[in-house]
């Protein structure tokens, strides 16, 4: 796989630079920005990341400016209509939900953006397409210009926003997969690159003092039950909230397999606790005490090239450390773009 994007910048180029990078979303839409914004940071340039709430700690760990400007991403995958769509494959009750909730609160997450960034003043506004049109209303009225990147494939209709046939591009797009895995389709060819992923390397993701990476004691845990045996499965699913069942599932399969795992708990919470109440307790619960470790969360860069196998969502976050790991992947994908991925 490709190296990360953050190689090849140039410090005479960026030194002095405002950048406002504006992302929105889960742990995994907002994770490969603030390794952009730091490695940004490095070369000389100031960067402001503006975000959902949920990110607020996440983001200043790695000594970044935040403004956090839109609600909470965690709440909207914890109503009904998230989890419904979880159960059965159909968001189309959630994206009317969102629709609805967008309407309302829209007016104030602009007001909050707009005064972040104005008072930020920049020289470049950076966004993602759930951040896309907003984006584009700041980069008007400020007279900046912008540059959109995407998480998704180049053959994905959000890393083309803004592209009309037989016109001009409206701003360059970088489209940050492998170039392995994607490529810029020739009438993309003026307005696209495709940069390789964005990565928080496993010894930042070690030195930023933030909950996110598990803190010290999960570290500790990780390390000692790595070092007690055969290298495990990896399970885990991210920002999906998940049925508590999942628990006793990735237990049952690792159990029939005769393998080690790695369980993490992720906004669903997946612990040992949901092992209670099955028909068969007692031998998951014996099972897991010896083969199986939970953790709520782990740095993906540093554990994945540890297991034997991962097992995973398909968020765009995962599958890109799942990549780089170079060992088996399964994506067991919720919905969203996870199925493309998969």
């Amino acid at each position: 796989m490709a190296s990360s994007a953050a190689d090849g910048f140039s410090g005479s180029l960026l030194a002095g630079r405002r950048i406002a990078i504006m992302t929105y979303g889960s742990r995994g839409d907002v994770q490969p920005f603030v390794a952009l914004g730091t490695r940004l940071t490095k070369e000389g340039a100031q960067v402001l990341l503006v975000t959902n709430v949920d990110h607020t700690d996440f983001v200043q760990s790695f000594g970044l400016e935040v403004a956090a400007t839109a609600g909470s991403c965690r709440e909207d995958h914890e109503c009904p209509e998230f989890l419904q769509g979880i159960a059965t494959g159909d968001f189309g009750p959630f994206f009317a939900r969102q629709f609805q909730e967008r309407a309302a609160t829209m007016p104030e997450t602009s007001r909050k953006e707009q005064e972040a960034v104005e008072a930020f003043a920049p020289n470049l506004i950076y966004t993602t397409p759930l951040a896309y049109q907003n984006a584009c209303r700041l980069s008007r009225a400020l007279s900046v210009p912008m540059i959109l990147g995407s998480l998704f494939p180049a053959e994905n209709h959000l890393s083309n926003l803004g592209f009309r046939p037989f016109r001009p591009p409206e701003h360059p797009t970088l489209i940050h997969w492998s170039p392995e895995l994607t490529a810029v389709q020739h009438w993309q060819a003026s307005s696209h690159r495709v940069t390789g992923f964005l990565v928080v390397g496993a010894q930042e993701g070690e030195q930023a003092e933030d909950r996110a990476f598990g803190g010290v004691e999960a570290r500790e845990r990780l390390e000692a039950f790595l070092a007690a045996g055969d290298p495990p499965v990896y399970l885990g699913w991210g920002s999906m909230v998940v049925p508590p069942g999942t628990a006793c599932l990735a237990v049952r399969a690792l159990k029939m397999a005769g393998l080690r795992g790695v369980v993490l708990g992720g906004w669903a919470k997946l612990s040992e606790e949901m092992l209670a109440g099955q028909p068969d307790e007692a031998e998951l619960v014996a099972y897991a005490a010896e083969h199986v470790l939970f953790v709520l969360n782990a740095p993906h860069e540093w554990l994945l090239p540890r297991c034997a196998v991962t097992v995973h969502h398909g968020g765009a976050g995962t599958t890109a450390a799942a990549l780089r790991a170079g060992v088996p992947t399964v994506v067991t994908p919720c919905g969203l773009d996870q199925p493309d991925n998969a």
